[in-house]
């Protein structure tokens, strides 16, 4: 098949489904406009399809954001690898130096640990 044909195929697939969805709010829409213009009339029918539609969601993504968790900062060991690891990111030559002290720390710590365990 043509790759041509392909990307054609995938574009009309696309457009269906956005068509679909499109589709769906607005009887989804039309009904609950329905529902409340025998109750209230057809101007607070609109108002209350249009808040629903329009505010509801911009609510419930605002709760969303504030009421995510906030990543706990890194503590101790992690803390500094995370530092270490940013500069070393935006400048090689510290990367390979901060690699190098931890090599140092970790045979100092070695030799100290099997010193205490004698």
């Amino acid at each position: 098949m043509n790759i041509v044909a392909k990307i054609a195929a995938g574009v009309m697939l696309g457009i269906a489904a956005a068509l679909l969805l499109l589709f769906g709010l607005a009887w989804g829409g039309y009904a609950i406009f329905l529902s409340f213009a025998g109750r209230v009339g057809v101007a607070w029918a609109a108002a209350i399809t249009a808040f629903i539609f329009l505010f509801v969601p911009v609510i419930v993504i605002a709760i969303a954001a504030i009421a995510r968790p906030k990543p706990k900062p890194k503590e101790g060991f992690a803390a500094i690898v995370d530092a270490l690891a940013s500069v070393a990111k935006e400048k090689p030559f510290f990367g390979l130096l901060a690699a190098g002290l931890f090599g140092v720390a970790e045979v100092a710590m070695s030799r100290w640990r099997r010193r205490k365990d004698r």
